[in-house]
Formats: C-alpha cells, sequence, structure tokens
C-alpha cells in the first residue's frame, strides 16, 4: 500500500470484512491514519500542520493558577501573574467571603476566575457573591 494515499488505506481498514469496528479498532485506525499524515507530511518536507491548510490563529488565552496558605499570599500571587504580563489569572481560595480581596490587584483588563473548592453541587447551594465580580465556578 502506498502512504501516500492516507484515504485508501483508511477506507481498506474500516470497510475491511476482518475487522469489526469496535473502540480498539478505530482507535488503532486513527493511530495509523495520524502516523500516514506525519509520512505524507515528511515526504513533502513540510510541517503538518502546513500540509492540512495552516495555522488557524496565532495564539491562544492562557490563564495563571495563582494560590496561597491564606488571602494575603493569593493576593500576592494573584499580582506577580499581573506581573509576568498574564490577562486571566485564576485565583484559588478557601473561603468565599475573602473573594473580594483579588480585586484589589488585577487591572480591569485582568480576568480573575474564582474557585471556592467547596462541594457546590447546585447553582441553589452557590454562595452569595460578596461583590460585583463576574467569576466561573468549579465544583472540587
Amino acid at each position: 500500500m502506498d502512504p501516500r494515499r492516507i484515504e485508501d488505506v483508511w477506507q481498506y481498514l474500516y470497510r475491511g470484512a476482518y475487522w469489526r469496528r469496535g473502540p480498539v479498532t478505530m482507535r488503532a485506525i486513527a493511530v495509523v491514519d495520524v502516523a500516514l499524515w506525519d509520512i505524507k507530511a515528511k515526504m513533502a518536507n513540510m510541517p503538518l500542520h502546513q500540509l492540512l491548510g495552516g495555522c488557524s490563529r496565532d495564539g491562544i488565552m492562557v490563564y495563571g493558577h495563582a494560590n496561597g496558605g491564606d488571602i494575603a499570599e493569593t493576593v500576592d500571587a494573584v499580582g506577580q501573574y499581573i506581573d509576568l504580563g498574564y490577562t486571566a489569572i485564576r485565583a484559588q481560595i478557601s473561603a468565599s467571603r475573602n473573594i473580594c480581596a483579588t480585586r484589589k490587584k488585577p487591572t480591569p483588563s485582568s480576568r480573575t476566575t474564582i474557585n471556592s473548592r467547596r462541594a457546590n453541587s447546585s447553582a441553589a447551594k452557590r454562595p452569595a457573591m460578596p461583590c460585583d465580580i463576574p467569576s466561573a465556578w468549579q465544583n472540587g
């Protein structure tokens, strides 16, 4: 088989009477598919992402995870991420009543995501926010 004819190889593996199309077989076909695309890119002497159409974006937003032993350490950690140039910071705090303190440090262009680390099973059981902070909740 010619490894450059990826669709033919894929169809042979997928439609072959010998294999049933269960999760193990589909995973094996996926591995072969990725390997064939990699071989084709190497033969073309170009990165795989260029062979598949090029970059779709120039960058992505990442966030810093600020935490500390108490609220003061957490606020300092948020400030350190801002100094590093982060525009999104996740502040992990053990008690929701101290959440407002983290907003004293970030700039208006910073985003702070609050993670209460409490078992909040539904929106009705989430603690009331003591100040106006856009937040994203993660139960944990």
